[in-house]
């Protein structure tokens, strides 16, 4: 649980309050490894799923409103989505592989 910060100042001009730091080696992001080693595509009525390196243990299909339609525990490098029973729209996949979780929008 996080406790709530208290932050009170004075009118005023207040300088050197607040420092930027530049550093030039250093990279902001999340996990781009991760999403980069993850394919989504679709292929026909299929909802395809691809790393290159890692299993994926588990895939969760979501629909617009967030309801849970699939879940699937391919433990393998690809795994397929037949949608082909599913009406048109936009999905969501939240894909897990080692412990770390990847959400994909996808559309049918």
């Amino acid at each position: 649980m996080r406790k709530g910060v208290s932050f009170t100042a004075n009118e005023g001009l207040t300088e050197n309050r607040f420092e930027i730091r530049y550093h030039p080696e250093t990279v902001l992001g999340t996990s781009a490894s991760l999403k980069e080693n993850l394919i989504v595509y679709r292929d026909g009525n299929d909802f395809v799923v691809k790393s290159p390196t890692k299993t994926i243990s588990e895939v969760e299909l979501y629909d617009a409103s967030g309801r849970l339609l699939l879940k699937l525990k391919p433990n393998h490098k690809e795994t397929r989505i037949d949608t082909s029973n599913f009406v048109n729209g936009t999905y969501v996949l939240k894909i897990k592989q080692d412990g770390n979780v990847v959400t994909k929008k996808i559309i049918r």
